[in-house]
Formats: structure tokens, sequence, C-alpha cells
């Protein structure tokens, strides 16, 4: 698999549905070896933009570019060589093993020279997810969490060089969450594309090269985080008061609602009086 040069550019992509035009003439040019976030409010066109990057999302108007090709150019089996897709809703109407939705990821290389490394990629996927111990587990009988990193597993065995993620720290608790996220950073960082929809912006600030700031269909702002995820931007996009701080010791962007709670001293059931 050639891993160099890589790049994934979007051209001019509109997408409209009846009564509503989703995103409106995005360009974007992404590059191997770096993690891009896209984040923006609810409706903003991320799931979106990505679903039409990963060619589930047929354009109104534009193009998708794998290294310069048209990806409605490109035979299916070779586009599901090329990228791989986390989605957000993980459903599976039979009664599958998590062994068997993980080897699913390895259906792109049947005949292929790839095939004989099968059982050892499977393996390495179900450690690297964490479900060695569902590995026998009926998929539909999981937690959602459980299934998340089940199908994160699929995704990581599919080893394609483009990797986009929709939400995919959205069941998982901490230790998961961040699990997830450093695998995605490492696969960049071995000169891969990974393309992450996030809503957690202060996850999105620690773990991406670049963040995309969608709103109402349009790009508006791409860029490191530092520079991309300013207090007033993100308080602009999303409507409410956001403060965007810096970690004291790890220089790392922290990211929080400006939020008017009372008190915790206040908050204690036995300061109130029973009104009843």
């Amino acid at each position: 698999m050639t891993m160099t040069p890589l790049t994934l550019e979007v051209e001019n992509l509109t997408i409209d549905v009846p009564g509503r035009r989703i995103l409106d003439a995005v360009n974007l040019t992404f590059t191997g070896g770096k993690l891009i976030a896209l984040v923006g409010p609810n409706g903003a066109g991320k799931s979106t933009l990505l679903g039409a990057i990963a060619g589930d999302r047929h354009p109104t108007h534009g193009r998708i570019l794998i290294n310069g090709v048209d990806i409605t150019k490109r035979k299916l089996v070779d586009l599901a060589r090329e990228r791989s897709v986390l989605v957000q809703e993980n459903r599976i109407s039979f009664p599958f093993t998590v062994h068997e939705v993980v080897e699913m990821g390895r259906s792109p290389w049947q005949g292929t020279e790839q095939e004989d490394n099968d059982e050892k990629v499977i393996d390495k996927a179900i450690e690297i997810a964490d479900v060695g111990h569902l590995r026998t587990r009926n998929f539909q009988s999981l937690s959602g969490g459980e299934k998340a990193r089940a199908a994160f597993a699929r995704v990581l065995a599919q080893q394609t060089p483009i990797i986009m993620l929709d939400e995919p720290t959205a069941a998982l608790d901490i230790k998961h969450q961040e699990a997830v996220l450093k695998q995605a950073l490492a696969e960049a960082l071995n000169g891969k594309i990974v393309v992450v929809v996030l809503h957690d912006l202060t996850l999105a600030a620690s773990y991406a090269h670049e963040v995309v700031v969608v709103d109402r269909g349009h790009v508006v702002a791409q860029g490191v985080p530092a520079d991309v995820m300013t207090s007033q931007r993100l308080t602009d996009i999303y409507q409410y008061p956001i403060s965007v701080f810096t970690h004291p010791e790890t220089g790392e962007l922290i990211i929080l609602p400006q939020r008017a709670c009372p008190p915790l001293s206040t908050r204690s059931p036995h300061t109130e009086k029973d009104t009843k």
C-alpha cells in the first residue's frame, strides 16, 4: 500500500436536500500525517461532509479527489481499500459476533496478498480497541460503548490510508475516549489522513493537528487549534458563551461553556426548606 504522497481534496462541494442547502461550496485539502477534527454545532453539516468525503453522500455540485483522482471514478473495492468509515450509529441486523464484525473490515482485501495477514490484523485491532473479552459476544447484545469500540476495531482492521470517524467518542467513558483518539493520532502520525467529527472541543484541541469549524454548511475556519478555537469564534458559532484557557502545565487548550451554576454550598438538599 502506497502511503505517500497522500492527499484528499474537497472541491466546491455543495449538497442540497429538498428545501435546504446542507453544504455550500466547501473547499478543503488534507494531507497525510495529520489528524483533522471537524467541529461545529448540531446541523452544521459535519456528518454530511464526512459522508461526502467517504463517497456515501452524492454531491449536488463539486467533487472529492484522492491523490488527484475523483472518487466516483474508482471501483467500490478500490475505494474500500483507500478509506474506512466509522458511522455514528452501528446497526447490524444479523447476530454476528464481535470477531465476525471486526473480520468484515478485511473484506476489501480478499484475493490479495494482504489476505494472508487477516487473523494477525484482526487480533491486533481487537486488542487495540479493548474488545478481546467480547470476541465471542453477539454484537447486538453489547452496550453502546462496546459497539462503538468493536466498530472501531473493524475500521482498524481495514487498514486504509484514510480513516474517517464520526463521533467515535460519543458513547465511550473517559478511558476509552482517550484510547480511541490516541490510536487515531498514532494512525495519523504513521502517514495516514484521519478525519474525525467531534463535539468535545477540548478533545479536538488536544488531539487534532488541524481543526475545521463548520457552521450552517460553510467552513468558517481551518487551522491549528490555538488559532482557530478562540473564545469569540466559538461563542459566535455555538451561540453560547464559551471560555478558552491554556493549561498551566501542559499548554493544552481547555474549552468550557460559561456556566452560571449556584455555589456548591447552596446546592445541598439539607440547606433547602421543604415547601411541600
